[in-house]
Formats: structure tokens, sequence, C-alpha cells
């Protein structure tokens, strides 16, 4: 991974998204990450351009007033955003949940972890072959 890539974090707990981070610098210094408290924050920020564009996104589920589905439904539906990779990164590990996003276009569904070398070994293989061909 040469280029320096955009991640954006959209997940209503700060020391989740302060772990991902973490981890991801540790794969990829070159990473650039951007986050957000809920869905309708990160809607806001990438229709104002306030982030970069991002090459990926992580997208928690469960969160207040607008959730992950939520947000993933409105940048699929947007040709500008449709095509950013999008990885799950969730609580939940109900069956249902991970099939039904697979339908809506998710490219990984992560479990979140509390282990960071857990976390870095799940991400490092899903991270390379999405970014390789972005």
């Amino acid at each position: 991974m040469l280029a320096s890539k955009v991640i954006y974090i959209i997940d209503d707990d700060r020391d989740d998204q302060d772990f991902l981070i973490e981890v991801l610098i540790e794969i990829d210094s070159t990473f650039q990450c951007f986050t957000a408290n809920n869905g309708q924050e990160g809607l806001q920020k990438l229709n104002n351009g306030l982030i970069l564009f991002p090459s990926l996104i992580f997208l928690d589920l469960n969160m207040p007033r607008f959730n992950g589905r939520r947000f993933l439904n409105e940048i699929k539906e947007d040709a500008h955003f449709a095509s950013i990779p999008v990885i799950i990164y969730s609580t939940s590990l109900y069956q249902k949940d991970k099939d039904e996003l697979k339908t809506m276009g998710v490219v990984a569904y992560v479990e979140k972890q509390a282990d960071p070398f857990v976390l870095k070994e799940l991400l490092s293989g899903i991270l390379s072959s999405i970014l390789s061909t972005n």
C-alpha cells in the first residue's frame, strides 16, 4: 500500500473509533482517518466535503438517531458515493444482519474486537484486498 488512503470511521463510541484508528495506523501508517459520531454527521461531512473522499468506510450498525443501515442506504443511492467500499464494524453477531448487509453492498463484516492483535490480523487481509483494487 504505497499511496495514502483515506479511511472514514462512523461510530458513536469514541473509544471504538480511537481503537480502530490505532490498529489501522499500525497496519499502514499512511492511512488518513476521519471520524463521525453517527450516520447523520457522517453523511453531512461527505455531502459538504468536510473530509477527503474516502477510499473505505468503516460503519457501525447500532447508533442512535441515524443508524448504520440508514447511512448505508443513503450512500448506496447516491451515484457519487455508491462505489465507496463499506465494512461493517459492529458488535452484532446476527447472521440475518450479515446476509442483509451483503445484499446492500457491504464488502466485509468485522466483529468489534477487544484484542488489537486479533483485529489487526482480521483487517490486514481484508484491507489489502479491498484497497489494492481501488
